[in-house]
């Protein structure tokens, strides 16, 4: 087991879990900036042959836990995914699975983990990934974040889906199936703190050396989709392209940030393939 991190309480880390008997890998899901920690496996639940893990991250669950702005970074959300490592040893057969912010925190708990612990992850995917783009995103995500969510309203929330989903009136329509009001504005806030501190240029530095740092992209798919204007596509595809040669990297059509619930079907197809890739190397 690797070292106790100094400073971290993982009393500030939500585990939503479901366990399915005799399944051999072992989903851990990174959710990303102001999105609902549960929404994923809602998402893919109908796939059964694995545990799902989706971490909550501060200000992105309800607890009596009081945040200071030294919790609301992606360096601290990075400890604690190191730490859950820690603490759950037994976890093998390990598929990482990271939405927008939570690729980058993905990334930088791969640059602080030790290779034991890098040797139980058997495959990576990183989707719609914060990462060259990462100032540009974060802003993007204040506009969100200085509309008041006790005032929302249809039109609130069609301007928002707007950048959300290439298509968003099916899912304006579907709100209350897939969404909940009241973990924006109980969470807002810190939120608001979140992303100005995802904006530092230490911040943005630290994310860019943990992608650059990391040497065995065997192992990572990348997803990005054509119509998503958060991470914009032809930067990002063009950076990955660049950069990380040896990962494979899947498109998607007629798809917004939010693809894995605008083309659920595709990314569930995407993730059965990689979840047998890693069973594969079991």
């Amino acid at each position: 087991m690797g070292k106790t991190i100094k400073g971290v309480d993982l009393n500030h880390l939500k585990v939503i879990k479901k366990i399915n008997k005799n399944a051999e890998i072992n989903l851990i899901f990174c959710h990303g900036i102001t999105a609902e920690p549960g929404l994923h496996y809602k998402i893919v639940k109908q796939i059964k042959n694995v545990n799902h893990y989706s971490l909550a991250f501060p200000a992105h669950f309800e607890t009596e836990e009081k945040f200071k702005f030294k919790h609301l970074n992606l360096e601290y959300f990075s400890k604690l995914l190191v730490t859950f490592f820690r603490e759950n040893s037994d976890l093998k057969n390990i598929v990482l699975i990271g939405h927008s912010m939570g690729c980058a925190v993905i990334m930088m708990a791969l640059h602080l983990m030790n290779k034991e612990e890098r040797t139980r992850i058997k495959q990576i995917l990183l989707g719609a990934p914060l990462t060259i783009n990462t100032a540009f995103t974060a802003l993007n995500f204040t506009k969100y974040l200085t509309a008041d969510a006790y005032k929302a309203d249809e039109k609130m929330i069609k301007r928002i889906f707007k950048d959300l989903f290439y298509k968003p009136d099916k899912f304006i329509k579907e709100f209350d199936k897939w969404f909940d009001l009241d973990f924006y504005k109980k969470n807002q806030n810190n939120q608001k703190k979140l992303a100005i501190s995802i904006m530092t240029p230490i911040t943005v530095k630290n994310i860019l050396q943990a992608y650059h740092s990391f040497k065995e992209y065997e192992k990572v798919t990348f997803i990005t989709a054509d119509k998503d204007t958060l991470v914009p596509f032809r930067i990002t595809r063009a950076y990955v392209k660049l950069y990380f040669k040896d990962a494979k990297h899947m498109e998607i059509k007629k798809a917004g940030h939010c693809f894995y619930l605008e083309r659920k079907k595709e990314y569930i197809e995407i993730l059965r393939g990689i979840i047998k890739s890693a069973k594969e190397t079991i």
